[in-house]
């Protein structure tokens, strides 16, 4: 479809004397500078690709890729480097740290997230005995890592499959309608002991499914730094 769009576009030219404009490209897309790129993707690591300040802000199974300086914000991963048998997997300057995929090298600059430490190679490994996950095989079965860390139900039937009191809501932000749904704790804003320790009244994001909250309102872990 991109090659008949750039045939069409040179026929215009041809017809038009026009100066033809070549189209934007789309997360995932080889680039140079941030204008190759959609609004509002930008162009790192030679690829365009969403901004990310940390991974709950991608989406589900994706990780937040902190830049290496002078650069100071996040890039999301994108699906094709989730996974990765070898280093000529993935394009430099990422690694293969399976089973994370391809990722910058750990160390000072950019740390680990939380429940892992800096392994040999720059690779980060699941620290023993965290009580934070960081992929779903660090959970107990039926239960999957949600974004802030986390083991939990996976809802796939609505709140038939949460336990009473707590409500099925979607994870994520604008790509919500890719993740699975969660068991959460339901919360009023308004009360500032609606959470349990540790956790903060969340609202939902734009397009998340918390009909089943009157508050649209669930409790979560706040992001590091935050």
């Amino acid at each position: 479809m991109r090659h008949l769009t750039s045939a069409l576009l040179g026929l215009l030219t041809l017809v038009s004397g026009c100066t033809a404009v070549a189209p934007l490209s789309v997360i995932g897309d080889q680039c140079d500078k941030a204008s190759d790129c959609e609004a509002p993707l930008i162009c790192a690591l030679g690829r365009c690709r969403r901004e990310c300040e940390a991974t709950r802000d991608c989406a589900l199974g994706l990780r937040c890729i902190q830049l290496p300086p002078p650069e100071t914000a996040g890039v999301c991963q994108l699906p094709d480097e989730t996974a990765c048998d070898a280093p000529s997997d993935c394009q430099e300057p990422l690694v293969c740290a399976e089973p994370g995929g391809c990722l910058l090298p750990c160390d000072g600059s950019n740390p680990c997230i939380a429940g892992e430490s800096c392994g040999a190679g720059g690779i980060c490994e699941t620290v023993p005995g965290s009580t934070l996950c960081v992929y779903d095989s660090d959970c107990a079965y039926p239960l999957i890592c949600d974004r802030d860390q986390s083991c939990v139900i996976e809802c796939t039937r609505g709140a038939t499959d949460c336990a009473v009191g707590l409500v099925c809501v979607q994870d994520g932000a604008a790509v919500c309608e890719d993740g699975p749904c969660m068991c959460r704790i339901p919360c009023d804003p308004a009360d500032p002991a609606a959470c349990p320790a540790g956790t903060e009244c969340t609202p939902c994001g734009e397009g998340l499914d918390c009909s089943e909250s009157e508050t649209d309102h669930y409790c979560e872990r706040p992001a590091a730094g935050g």
